[in-house]
C-alpha cells in the first residue's frame, strides 16, 4: 500500500518547484491585481512560448471565436478571458513538473468544452466554466507524480460510463490508498494558487452525486459527465437507459442531443488546433 498523502505533503510538493520563478506564478499574480489589463497580462504570459501558443490557438478555435481572426497575444487574452489564461498557465505549470499525457489534455479539453456548453444553458459564466473544467482533474496528475503506480488505481474506472457506484468506488479507493482523493487534491491546488472560492468548491466536489452547490458546480459536473459518456462511445439513447448512470440533473433532457453535438464539434476543433488531433480520447474518471 502506498504511503498516505497528507495535504501538507501535497502543498510541499507544489512549493518544491519554486513557482515564484515560473510564468504561471507571475500570470496569476498579475491577474489577481484589480488594475491589470490585457496588454500587461499578455506581456507576462508572453515569456512562455508553450503558453503563448495555447492561448493563441484557444482564442482562434471554434470554442471562442469560430474563425481564425486573432493575430496578437493581447487580442487573444481579451478573447479567452483572464480566467482561461490563468487555467492554461496552471495547466502548463503542472505539465512541466509532473506527467501529463496527451490523453489527459484531451480529457481536460472535452470536459472544459462540456462545462462551457452546459453553463450557457444554465445562465452561468461559460468562460469561467471552461477554465474550471480544464483544471478539474489535475489531481490525477499530481497523484501520479507522488505515486507512479497510481494508474493501477485509476484504470478500472476509465473507458466506461460513470455511475454513482463507480464514482464512489474510485473515491473510496483513493482515500484508502492515499488519505485524500483526486478531487480534494485539485481543490487544494487551486486554493494554493488563489483561484476563487466558488471555483475551488466546484472542483473539490465535482464527484458529488446529487445536489448543486452553484451553477458553476452544476456546469462542471454535467459537462464532464456528458463528455465522458461521449468519449466512451456511449450513444445518448443508451446512456439515458443505463442503470445508475448519473444523468444530468440540471440540464433538461430535451437539450442533451444539442449539447452533445456541441461538445463533440467544439472539442474536436480545439484539439485539432492545440495538438493536430481530432479524437477526444477516453473519458475521465
Amino acid at each position: 500500500m502506498a504511503e498516505v498523502i497528507t495535504a501538507e505533503q501535497l502543498t510541499a510538493r507544489i512549493a518544491e518547484y519554486e513557482p515564484s520563478r515560473s510564468t504561471a506564478e507571475r500570470v496569476i499574480a498579475v491577474i489577481d491585481r484589480d488594475d491589470v489589463g490585457a496588454a500587461e497580462l499578455a506581456t507576462v504570459a508572453g515569456t512562455d512560448p508553450v503558453l503563448v501558443e495555447r492561448i493563441m490557438r484557444t482564442a482562434n478555435s471554434i470554442v471562442f471565436s469560430g474563425h481564425a481572426n486573432v493575430r496578437t497575444l493581447q487580442h487573444a487574452v481579451a478573447v479567452v478571458g483572464f480566467e482561461t489564461v490563468r487555467s492554461l498557465a496552471l495547466a502548463s505549470f503542472v505539465e512541466g513538473v509532473t506527467t501529463v499525457r496527451r490523453q489527459d489534455w484531451q480529457r481536460a479539453v472535452s470536459s472544459a468544452v462540456g462545462a462551457a456548453s452546459v453553463a450557457r444553458r444554465l445562465g452561468a459564466d461559460a468562460q469561467l466554466a471552461f477554465s474550471t473544467g480544464l483544471l478539474h482533474d489535475i489531481g490525477h496528475a499530481l497523484l501520479e507524480s507522488l505515486d507512479p503506480t497510481y494508474q493501477e488505481v485509476l484504470d478500472p474506472y476509465r473507458g466506461t460510463p460513470l455511475t454513482a457506484a463507480s464514482e464512489a468506488a474510485l473515491l473510496r479507493a483513493e482515500r484508502s490508498r492515499y488519505g485524500l482523493n483526486h478531487a480534494v487534491i485539485a481543490g487544494d491546488v487551486l486554493a494554493y494558487w488563489n483561484f476563487a472560492p466558488d471555483v475551488v468548491e466546484a472542483v473539490a466536489h465535482h464527484h458529488t452525486p446529487k445536489g448543486s452547490l452553484s451553477r458553476l458546480h452544476a456546469a462542471i459536473v454535467d459537462g464532464y459527465r456528458l463528455a465522458h459518456a461521449l468519449a466512451s462511445g456511449v450513444e445518448l439513447a443508451a446512456y439515458r437507459e443505463v442503470s445508475d448512470v448519473l444523468l444530468p440533473e440540471y440540464l433538461p433532457e430535451t437539450t442533451l442531443d444539442e449539447v452533445a453535438a456541441e461538445i463533440e464539434e467544439r472539442s474536436r476543433a480545439l484539439l485539432e488546433d492545440l495538438f493536430g488531433v481530432s479524437s477526444v480520447g477516453v473519458g475521465d474518471a
